[in-house]
């Protein structure tokens, strides 16, 4: 193991960490909130650390896929456990456990929440909640990716571990310049959402804090009643072109966006006939009029309030968002299903959605298929393709691992939380919603209930399965095998 790379990894997240706690020390300035001197000192001793780490440390060498994996799942750990200090040094979150699970809820965008009464708390905790959000939404490995010269292969292992992008075309080869330009979109759009914001109505400061929680597709709110309190259309409408848009694979949009060229040109052909990206906004128009069509017959709602309320959950629901405009709970039980499965599939690979992705559910939806024909034509060789692209066999296999390992952990976890004394659904809706990173869930954890009452036990639970969910699984699965930490491994 490459010691001296690793701290340097290590100290230059420590300072990106640091520089980016200093910015509620100016939300705090603004509002004249005596936090600023928590923001300010968590923000000088993370970045001192940060630096003595980069000194002591070496960027040269070669980073291994087993060294890529310590380093993602590490420092996500690191994230979740740094970004409590401002919780619990403000004396907003005391307990440890309860600023752990709001720090995982905002670095894995589940958006879950212990707090309530959101107005009187300081505005400077909430953007560090909502900024959270955003870091953890294009994720913090990319982040630094920047920043680390001559790492070669390893640019490419810590890209590849943190985000779900199988699918078989190549847009950008150079990994360095696909992740700056990813960040220049995400910032771009970022800001281009919150100026709509602004003129729909809301508030600057909610403006700004709704656009890093919508674009990421994190859910955090700095209103209480969440965006039904805004009881805008015009919100509504921004905020779900800003979840959809989260929700599709960034690549496409970075080569949807690039400067025209005849490669560009191909590039856009290749972004309009992407499967999973039809896939996605299918799912989200069935989803809309399936909820739609079950609250006008079954609830007596009138049409004009189900389509609006139908086609705004789905797209929240799909992005793994989870921003809400009513009480869902209330909802016929079709309706919540159908949101279940929602929290199950997710977004698009290389998105900010959570879920087992768009195209993973595809390519299993083919398989199963192909299995079916097989059965009837037992000499007849099927194959599996998507986008034009035959998939091998091990990347078939690889699929279907990790479908075994979402469900697996998805039923540990519903398991866990009926133990502990919640109902069956409850507890499937609980797991379902941390291990998707959607965050809302249904009956006594439903929109009108939040977390605050949870015990300890579920909290600590839910929270791995927002860590497993946000990376993938398997980083975070390979620190718990034995193997990886023999020596004869590294």
């Amino acid at each position: 193991m490459n010691i001296r790379m690793l701290f340097s990894v290590l100290g230059r997240f420590l300072a990106l960490f640091g520089a980016a706690m200093a910015a509620p020390v100016f939300v705090a300035i603004i509002y004249k909130e005596i936090e600023a001197l928590v923001f300010g000192a968590c923000a000088v001793v993370f970045v001192l650390i940060g630096l003595v780490l980069v000194r002591k440390g070496s960027a040269e060498g070669k980073m291994s896929v087993k060294e890529a994996y310590l380093v993602v799942a590490g420092t996500w750990i690191v994230a979740c456990v740094l970004g409590t200090a401002p919780f619990m040094l403000t004396g907003t979150i005391p307990n440890f456990v309860d600023a752990l699970f709001e720090s995982a809820a905002g670095f894995t965008t589940t958006g879950t929440s212990v707090l309530s009464d959101l107005e009187s708390l300081p505005r400077s905790v909430l953007f560090w909640r909502s900024l959270s959000n955003w870091v953890g939404g294009m994720g913090v490995i990319m982040m630094f990716i920047l920043l680390l010269p001559n790492m070669g292969i390893g640019a490419v292992n810590l890209y590849n571990t943190e985000v779900a992008d199988f699918m078989p075309q190549k847009i950008m080869p150079k990994i360095k310049d696909k992740v700056s330009l990813l960040w220049k979109f995400y910032l771009g759009f970022t800001v281009v959402v919150a100026i709509a914001l602004l003129v729909a109505g809301m508030p600057v400061y909610d403006a700004v804090n709704h656009a890093l929680t919508s674009v990421c597709t994190g859910g955090f709110s700095v209103a209480s009643q969440g965006i039904a309190g805004y009881n805008s259309v015009a919100v509504e409408i921004v905020l779900m072109v800003a979840m959809l848009v989260g929700g599709v694979n960034f690549t496409l949009l970075v080569a949807l966006l690039h400067r025209s060229s005849r490669a560009s040109r191909g590039r856009r052909e290749l972004v309009f006939r992407d499967i999973e990206l039809r896939t996605y906004f299918l799912l989200v128009l069935a989803a809309a009029v399936l909820i739609g069509t079950n609250l006008v017959l079954a609830s007596g709602m009138g049409i004009g309030e189900a389509a609006r309320q139908a086609s705004f959950h789905a797209v929240s629901f799909t992005s793994s968002t989870a921003y809400s405009l009513s009480d869902y709970e209330s909802w016929p039980g079709f309706a919540k299903i159908i949101l279940l499965i929602l929290m199950a599939i997710g977004g698009c690979s290389s998105s900010t959605a959570g879920g087992m992705k768009a195209s993973r559910a595809l390519v299993l939806g083919k398989m199963a298929v192909a299995f079916v024909k097989k059965s009837i034509h037992p000499k007849q060789v099927q194959s599996i393709e998507l986008g034009g692209n035959t998939l091998s066999e091990s990347l078939q296999g690889a699929i279907s691992q990790f479908f075994f390992l979402f469900i697996g952990i998805f039923v540990s976890a519903t398991l866990l939380i009926s133990a502990m004394g919640y109902e069956p659904f409850t507890a499937m809706g609980a797991a379902m919603a941390a291990l998707g990173n959607t965050g809302s869930s249904f009956g006594a954890l439903g929109p009108a209930a939040g977390y605050s009452a949870v015990s300890a036990g579920v909290k600590i639970v839910l929270s791995f399965c927002m860590l497993f969910g946000r990376l993938e699984i398997i980083p975070l699965l390979v620190l718990f095998s034995p193997e990886f930490w023999r020596r004869r491994t590294w």
